[in-house]
């Protein structure tokens, strides 16, 4: 019976610290979508849209 328990006990673990996972990951891509929302908003383009534009296209570019 102590088996069982150890495993239910190592089981919740598992599960409270894949939750805390998800919430991370879910946090960080609304940060993500926040951050692309208002640099649109803006008139902007954020660090990832410039890293797939075409080489010599990118507004930072000097004259």
């Amino acid at each position: 019976m102590d088996a069982l328990a150890r495993e239910l006990e190592e089981a919740k673990a598992r599960q409270r610290r894949a939750e805390r996972g998800l919430h991370a990951a879910r946090d960080r891509a609304r940060e993500a979508d926040r951050t692309a929302r208002d640099a649109r908003r803006r008139g902007r383009r954020t660090a990832a849209a410039v890293e797939r534009l075409p080489a010599g296209d990118s507004e930072t570019a000097g004259p």
